[in-house]
């Protein structure tokens, strides 16, 4: 996770949404539920800009953020298992937040994409 001061620098310098404001269909959700949106397709480039932001190390800027428990929304759809669980192993660090559960629950309804949402739901609540 990213401490509170990586936060407030990321939030400094990114672009956010705030709750009821259109927030596109792509980009990454942190663990607070704060959406920070980008082209389809941008999410390498945020990731980049992200992780430029909080002074995090790594090869791959989007593994960082995914190993960190934030969540990638791509053309609507929500992601939240990292590049390690491609074999659909569940990965304890990447359940997701409160926060973000409330924002994906929100946001996959209001596109009304019931098929998402029913995916999500059986997803999330997996032992």
């Amino acid at each position: 996770m990213l401490t509170f001061e990586q936060i407030q620098k990321v939030r400094a310098v990114i672009r956010t949404v705030s709750p009821g404001e259109k927030c596109g269909t792509s980009g990454w959700l942190d663990r607070d539920g704060v959406f920070y949106p980008c082209e389809y397709a941008g999410h390498a480039t945020l990731a980049e800009e992200i992780a430029e932001a909080a002074s995090i190390a790594g090869r791959d800027a989007q593994q960082e953020l995914e190993a960190r428990g934030w969540l990638k929304i791509s053309a609507g759809r929500c992601y939240f298992f990292s590049y390690k669980a491609r074999e659909r192993k569940w990965l304890e660090f990447t359940m997701p937040s409160k926060a973000q559960d409330d924002f994906v629950m929100m946001f996959l309804s209001e596109r009304g994409d019931l098929t998402q949402l029913a995916e999500w739901l059986e997803a999330r609540d997996r032992d």
